[in-house]
């Protein structure tokens, strides 16, 4: 996603920039990128604790983070089923 590039970019110069943060942190949901989503949506959060997207965005992540387990579960069960 050229998007989160860009953020990237903007963020190296400023790494406390409260709006690239949120937008990284979704961008990075977006793409399943579960740690560093939480990375950027974190450090958003300790810029601006009330923020209600940001709670909203962070919301998410135990229930992704489970999907992608039982995924990972799921594939490997069916790898050692195949020996």
């Amino acid at each position: 996603m050229k998007a989160l590039g860009w953020l990237e970019k903007a963020l190296a110069k400023d790494p406390k920039h409260f709006k690239a943060l949120c937008n990284a942190g979704r961008a990075c949901l977006l793409l399943n990128e579960l740690d560093k989503a939480k990375a950027f949506l974190e450090e958003a959060a300790s810029i601006n604790p009330g923020d209600a997207m940001v709670k909203k965005e962070l919301s998410k992540l135990p229930a992704l983070y489970a999907k992608q387990d039982a995924k990972e579960k799921a594939t490997w069960q069916a790898a050692f089923k195949k020996m």
